[in-house]
């Protein structure tokens, strides 16, 4: 789709990127080309109409005629363009012949026409205005980073029109070009005095800022919601997860995981920078967004309606994380920022061991496995010669070597703090090469306290009784540390290469501790705790090119090769389980499964792969094709340790004090082993293979009508091969292997009866596969929930159709106001059910027959200056969504979930509203969020009793920013003011609380000033 251009003077001297030459053959072809959206040189200031050819049109446009009187100068050999103000120029526009013999070299025998297009008043340079040959000739170019162009024509004499948006036009009549000359003419254009009023001045004008993305929006072939870093700096979100709330008809679960029209994990693919990326977590299908800092994302963009340049595995929508760019001159920032929250700041609080390394995201070695656990077999004795294991000295060893810390210490919680700087520029290098660069980081620590209660039911609804209440208190200590750089090079206005390598590790430090009553017979109360340390980390290169084949009737090739690693370290989790004496209240340690148990995990995937797309624009049609392919390498490995009695009876007290070194055995006069207890699913290797090609036409079959349709081949090969060489249970399993073929067709069209007025319609038929932990037999044990959750090696690819309908209107480049109907049909959608499992109930999924799904949107965004120009600095706007879903379940054995219910996950409802003033001249801008979403299925419970429904979470939050001094800037921000519970109910009945607390939020920002060229 085609970048809209600032028109503005002043957002052309803030924002002012590398413009590329660009004919008239590939404006006329409706959106314009892909890749003025990936160039990193382009201008995207935002506001409709600069750079179009259209735009400014001499009908109307109130276009004043110049006369050319070329002189009689004549130009030998090389010719050369002056920039400056040239003698000869009357300013308004004139031609002339002379050698030029100064700045920019032209290529040699070039014949034709060379200028510069001005701002009359200033003098600056316009980027990207039009001239176009419109009598002798049929051809346009676009100027470039100095509002210079250059037009290679055969002699003859030619009328041309020189135009940009908010500008009056201009044309120059008989201009000459003569066998071996150049001609120059210099036209400078007056701004309109009624347009100028209505430019919003931006710090920075790029896809960053509102007005930039509406505008994208309103250009777009697909239906798709935006927001900008502009919009996250009014809000305190912290990272990628809360500021996707603000979307219309997308909701945050887990704090991290989106849900775009009530669906998530597979149904929601998350591309960074047009990629598809990795997720570093074993147990849920969906990408985490809070690894993404707000800070070094540019924008989140959802789409929801299918483009075959879109990867196939399409549910709900596509939601694409673009990093921050470099800026087009020298910007320097730094930002430090702290804050807390009621339920943890200053509160005593669990805690676990730490190092001083683990405060910055990186895992310290002495956490991992020591060395006498050896690396090829079970860690325990054995009498099989085919399965070797160890002897006695080195079983001992091992159980004396792991540390003797169970039991979570207590501190008093410290505020959180984060610290961030950034740096970027782009440089002249010659002619047309322009080198630019960004580099960023930010570091963050913050800690929290999840006060958490869980209760059983039994029962049928009307008659359930609560069972098991316990207390959970969670703590957590989260640091981060996050780098990115961004080099981008230009050869020349065809020829751009870009390289990003984003880099992100997180570890979250965890002491839990549950108190409740013993889960099977509820006769004696019992106490858990639990030592849990997870550090992510996410590398991410990607590499991409764009070239502009002039000679091939202005061919655009694009390519991007990517390579990405995510892990997921867990080494050493820590549980133990405890009986209290009802006369004592002693604690007694437990030895069975998951209590004495050590726990080490580790999931590593490495993914690569590439695109290449050619673009051919040609009359009123746009034809891209490309091909992919995507392969995607999983190694997840699980080691469980338990220590087991010798001998009875078990001392009461801690573990610290029970498992003492002295009492580890084998040995004579020792009570307690340490022994391997691996499952042979605790191991799994997995692949994904994606190939394909896709094709897409755009027609733009008049001025108000356009049409997209195309066809995306993907053929997919996954593979799950569970096995693990410590296992003491089975050999190894036959490996999973599915292999999809699919075909995925698309068709939209858009009508825009006014130019501020768009209706869409659109299908598409689109998969979802499993995720490799879905079809892993892997088991895990929840503390919190108290149950095990495992994977399906039975799953199958889902297949969804999809429908959509939406009228969106731009009153103005900053407002819209929408409405969205569409509809879905799932065969096998993949659920998370409630298994059977003799007398305990697990977790697992399962395909359901189908569903159904269907919802409307509605959006608006506008200003009180509508009202009264006394309100014109108010801002108000807000998104609701409301979906209804209905899922067809068989009767399948073992599935003993509800079947007449909506699908898992699925909100019926989201509310999103804000009210913002801002005073740019005082610098004080302040805003008000609410979000809220309405009650969700959790999880499908066991049949007659009802189903886990999530309740709806009313989220209130305020902001204030004050600008003062050289680029400082003040932040304070309240979040979750109405101190909100989490809650999930089954019926009437709560089971499942969590005070969330009211967080506070303060940062000071340095922006170093800048004298814009």
């Amino acid at each position: 789709m085609k970048l809209t251009r600032s028109c503005s003077l002043v957002l052309l001297v803030l924002a002012a990127p590398v413009a590329r030459a660009q004919t008239e053959s590939r404006d006329d072809a409706g959106s314009g080309s892909a890749a003025a959206l990936s160039a990193p040189f382009a201008a995207s200031t935002g506001l409709e109409g600069a750079g179009q050819p259209d735009a400014g049109a001499d009908d109307g446009g109130g276009l004043d005629v110049i006369t050319a009187e070329p002189s009689a100068a004549s130009l030998a050999g090389d010719a050369r363009l002056d920039a400056g103000t040239r003698p000869g120029s009357d300013g308004a526009g004139g031609a002339r012949e002379e050698a030029a013999p100064k700045k920019k070299a032209l290529p040699k025998n070039f014949v034709g026409i060379v200028g510069r297009v001005t701002d009359a008043q200033t003098g600056e340079g316009l980027i990207e205005a039009t001239v176009k040959v419109v009598a002798g000739g049929k051809k346009s170019v676009l100027t470039d980073l100095d509002g210079e162009f250059r037009l290679k024509l055969p002699p003859g004499v030619y009328d041309l029109r020189v135009f940009y948006a908010l500008y009056e036009g201009r044309r120059v009549q008989g201009v000459e070009v003569k066998a071996g000359l150049v001609t120059t003419i210099d036209v400078a254009l007056e701004a309109k005095s009624t347009a100028i009023k209505e430019v919003v001045v931006e710090a920075r004008a790029d896809k960053r800022n509102e007005t930039a993305l509406l505008q994208e929006r309103k250009k777009a072939t697909v239906v798709q919601d935006s927001i900008g870093a502009q919009e996250m700096a009014r809000t305190p979100d912290a990272n990628a997860g809360e500021a996707a709330k603000r979307v219309v008809g997308v909701t945050l679960v887990g704090g991290k995981y989106v849900f775009v029209r009530g669906l998530g994990g597979r149904y929601v693919q998350t591309l960074l920078n047009g990629t598809l990326m990795p997720t570093p977590e074993p147990d849920e299908p969906g990408v985490p967004l809070d690894l993404f800092p707000t800070s070094l994302v540019s924008n989140l963009n959802v789409v929801k309606t299918y483009s075959p340049d879109l990867p196939a595995q399409f549910g709900g929508g596509s939601l694409t994380v673009d990093t921050a760019t470099f800026p087009t001159q020298l910007e320097v920032k730094a930002r430090v920022g702290g804050g807390g929250d009621s339920a943890t700041t200053f509160q005593a609080r669990p805690s676990a061991p730490s190092s001083v390394g683990e405060a910055f995201g990186f895992r310290d070695p002495t956490r991992d496995l020591p060395a006498v656990f050896p690396g090829d077999r079970p860690f325990q004795q054995s009498v099989d010669p085919t399965r070797p294991g160890v002897s006695a000295e080195t079983q001992q060893a091992g159980g004396r070597a792991l540390p003797n810390r169970w039991t979570p210490g207590s501190v008093s919680a410290s505020p959180n703090g984060t610290v961030g700087a950034q740096v970027g520029n782009t440089i002249k290098l010659g002619d047309e090469r322009r080198l630019g660069y960004l580099f960023a980081a930010q570091w963050a620590r913050k800690e929290r306290t999840r006060r958490i209660f869980v209760a059983d039911v039994s029962g049928s609804e009307g008659t359930l009784e609560v069972e098991n209440p316990t207390d959970s208190l969670i703590s957590s200590v989260n640091a981060s540390t996050s780098v990115l750089g961004n080099l981008g090079f230009q050869l020349n206005r065809d020829n751009e290469v870009n390289l990003l390598v984003l880099g992100l590790t997180n570890a979250e430090n965890q002491a839990v501790t549950a108190a409740g009553p013993e889960t099977l017979s509820a006769m004696q109360d019992q106490v858990n705790n639990r030592l849990q340390f997870i550090q992510r980390q996410l590398l991410f290169t990607q590499l991409k090119g764009f070239h502009r084949l002039n000679g091939l009737a202005d061919l655009e090739v694009e390519w991007q090769g990517n390579y990405g690693r995510v892990q997921r370290s867990e080494p050493d989790i820590r549980d133990s389980r405890y009986f209290v004496s009802p006369d004592t209240r002693e604690l007694n340690l437990r030895l069975q499964p998951n209590s004495a148990e050590r726990f080490f995990l580790g999931l590593a995937e490495d993914s690569g792969g590439g695109t290449a797309s050619a673009t051919l624009p040609w009359r009123g049609f746009r034809f891209k094709g490309g091909g992919f392919g995507q392969y995607q390498a999983r190694r997840f490995d699980g080691r469980r340790f338990r220590f087991f009695e010798l001998r009875r009876p078990t001392p009461s007290g801690l573990a610290e004090d029970v498992l003492t070194s002295d009492r580890i055995g084998p040995g004579a006069g020792t009570q307690f082993f340490l022994a391997e207890s691996t499952l042979a699913q605790d191991s799994y290797t997995s692949t994904l293979a994606l190939f394909g090609g896709f094709g897409l036409v755009e027609w733009k079959a008049t001025e108000w009508l356009r049409a997209q349709a195309g066809v995306r081949y993907e053929g997919s090969r996954q593979s799950v091969a569970v096995f693990s060489p410590f296992a003491t249970d089975a050999n190894a399993r036959e490996a999973i292997v599915r292999e999809y073929h699919s075909p995925v067709p698309s068709l939209s069209v858009t009508a825009s009866p006014l130019p501020t007025l768009n209706l869409r319609a659109a299908y598409a038929s689109t998969v979802a596969r499993p995720s490799f932990r879905e079809l892993s037999p892997f088991i895990f044990f929840d503390m919190v929930r108290r149950r095990n959750v495992a994977g399906n090696p039975e799953l199958l690819l889902t297949t969804i159709h999809h429908a959509d309908l939406r009228a969106e209107w731009f009153p103005t480049d900053t407002e819209v106001f929408a409405v969205s109907v569409f509809g879905k049909q799932f065969i096998r959608p993949i659920e998370r059910v409630v298994i059977g499992q003799g007398s305990n109930f697990d977790f697992g999924f399962r395909n359901a027959d189908g569903a159904q799904l269907a919802g409307v949107e509605l959006e608006a965004r506008t200003s009180l200056g509508r009202l009264t120009h006394a309100l014109k600095d108010v801002r108000l706007g807000g998104n609701t969504s409301f979906i209804w879903s209905r899922v067809q379940l068989a009767n399948t054995p073992g599935q003993l979930g509800n079947r007449n219910r909506p699908l898992q996950g699925q909100a019926p409802w989201a509310v999103n509203a804000f009210i913002t003033w801002a005073k740019p001249e005082w610098g004080s801008e302040l805003g008000v969020f609410y979000n809220v979403s309405g009650p969700e299925i959790s999880e499908v419970a066991v049949a007659p009793l009802p189903d886990f429904v999530t309740q709806p979470v009313h989220k209130l939050d305020v902001t204030y920013s004050q600008s003062f001094g050289p680029g400082f800037q003040l932040k304070l921000g309240v979040a979750n003011a109405l101190n909100q519970q989490l809650r999930i109910q089954q019926a009437d009945v709560e089971v499942f609380r969590e005070q969330l607390g009211v967080q506070f939020n303060a940062s000071l920002a340095w922006t170093m000033p800048t004298t814009r060229k």
